[in-house]
């Protein structure tokens, strides 16, 4: 009797993140809002950048359950939130767990001098108030300037960040630093140029800023993983130097669901922003739609959710309700358009600072915003999929793309008018 060759099935769980964690806005902040040498010419770039990182924080709450944001010191972070999406919505996102944040405290250094038999890498924690107390980096962020809305509508709002605000365990830079330590020291550093037989002491200052720069990287990696919280951006080398499989890029996850609207023929959620089909408070209210949540459970029930290929091609199954075979679909779908978030980022740093706001946004949202389903219209399916988002979406479109109408008084006002006229006649 044959043995069946048919492998067993992968024990495989889908894995939703708690959330994604970004730390464009406290950048920001560290280069601009807190830095009082920062010239005066960075103004509009850093006006770009901003909005960027608004239009990366509403897809994160669309994609994921919440975006948690990094905070070094003072919150300014909450204060350009606010911004976004007023103080109501800050508190609604804050109380229904969308938005949290990570306050950086782990502190990793490397001695620039050599001194012999001393180790050069050096793990500790910053112990002022702002960079460990939660409450304090709060109010200090709130009360620093950094917004005008007075403090006496804040404080609700600042008791509810304090409490979304995550704080490292004190061990988490001496695990880190002993880490590399005992990488190094048992040679699986080789591969990157690093040999046990020299001590750390005599290697020079770029090389002790790669393993003091390694260290940071687990740092991070360690407290994520146990946050359960996926990279809104890149952290490729000390990922792979790690093997920290289960920690991966959940930009990805982004770029997939950008993937499918495209197959969808529809814009992103950056180039509605800038089509002003929607606007950053909408997505305090358009997280919760029912059409959202499927999505999210859809795209992380994906074998892969960060893989943008594969999930654009499963959504389009989705559409033809078939198993997709032919990729030609994908790939004309695929260039039917930019993403706008990737098309401005590139205009902003390769043109002229000052440019007008406007221009970016015309250049970029050279779409066609059609409401129309391009592939068909069939059955919605009743297990979770991507499609009623898009359906959302759609009507969106077409309300906003709709010639506005007169208030009910003005047009029976206007057929009086009409009716008098031809009676003149």
């Amino acid at each position: 009797m044959k043995q069946s060759k048919k492998k067993p099935a992968k024990n495989w769980q889908p894995r939703m993140p708690h959330g994604l964690y970004t730390t464009g806005f406290d950048d920001i902040a560290r280069r601009w809002h807190k830095n009082p040498k920062a010239p005066a010419g960075l103004v509009h770039q850093i006006q770009i950048e901003m909005a960027l990182e608004g239009f990366r924080v509403a897809e994160g709450l669309i994609v994921a359950p919440s975006v948690c944001s990094h905070v070094f010191g003072e919150n300014v972070v909450l204060c350009r939130l606010i911004d976004a999406f007023g103080v109501e919505g800050v508190e609604q996102l804050l109380e229904e767990g969308a938005l949290q944040f990570l306050l950086w405290r782990p502190m990793i250094v490397y001695m620039q001098n050599r001194l012999e038999g001393v180790e050069p890498i050096i793990g500790g924690n910053h112990n002022s108030l702002a960079h460990s107390d939660p409450e304090a980096s709060v109010e200090m962020g709130l009360k620093g300037g950094w917004t005008e809305v007075p403090w006496v509508k804040l404080q609700r709002l600042a008791k509810l960040a304090i409490e979304r605000t995550h704080l490292p365990a004190e061990n988490v830079p001496h695990d880190a630093v002993k880490a590399v330590i005992d990488a190094y020291d048992r040679g699986r550093l080789r591969k990157l140029g690093f040999d046990p037989e020299i001590p750390r002491y005599r290697l020079n200052d770029d090389r002790r800023g790669d393993l003091s720069g390694m260290a940071e990287g687990i740092a991070m990696g360690v407290v994520l993983q146990g946050l359960e919280f996926d990279v809104h951006e890149s952290e490729v080398a000390w990922k792979h130097l790690m093997r920290m499989k289960d920690f991966v890029d959940a930009y990805g996850a982004v770029k997939a669901v950008e993937q499918g609207l495209r197959v969808e023929n529809l814009p992103n959620i950056p180039a509605l922003l800038l089509k002003r089909v929607i606007g950053l408070r909408d997505i305090v209210k358009l997280r919760n739609d029912p059409a959202t949540q499927e999505l999210r459970r859809w795209l992380w029930e994906q074998p892969d959710p960060h893989d943008a290929d594969a999930v654009a091609r499963a959504w389009l199954a989705a559409i033809t309700n078939n198993p997709l075979k032919d990729r030609s679909w994908f790939k004309m779908a695929r260039l039917t358009a930019f993403s706008v978030l990737g098309g401005v980022a590139g205009v902003a740093t390769g043109s002229p600072v000052g440019m007008a706001a406007s221009i970016l946004a015309g250049t970029a949202l050279n779409f066609a915003l059609g409401a129309a389903d391009t592939f068909g219209v069939e059955s919605l399916l009743t297990k979770p999929s991507p499609r009623r988002f898009a359906d959302v979406l759609r009507q969106k479109i077409a309300a906003h793309q709709a010639p506005a109408q007169l208030p009910e008084g003005n047009r029976k006002q206007r057929r009086a008018q009409e009716a008098r006229k031809r009676k003149a006649k």
